[in-house]
């Protein structure tokens, strides 16, 4: 896979947490932002909203003048 160069500004305190933590994890600092960038994006896809379905079903014959009466008739 080919790399490109891009910059990236960060701040001073953000990017010297980075840089620990990509040593404490034995990794390079380019590795820790790719790590990153792909959790954050594969986070966002599982946030996305998913299409809702609804299924008909048959109910058989409508029921006409459906009241109190009609339901609970002896």
């Amino acid at each position: 896979m080919q790399l490109i160069r891009t910059t990236v500004r960060l701040h001073p305190q953000l990017k010297k947490a980075a840089e620990m933590k990509a040593l404490r994890l034995d990794i390079t600092f380019q590795a820790l932002l790719e790590r990153a960038i792909k959790s954050y994006l594969s986070q966002e896809s599982l946030h996305q909203a998913k299409k809702l379905v609804f299924k008909d079903k048959d109910l058989g014959t409508p029921l006409d003048q459906l009241d109190r009466e009609a339901i609970y008739a002896d």
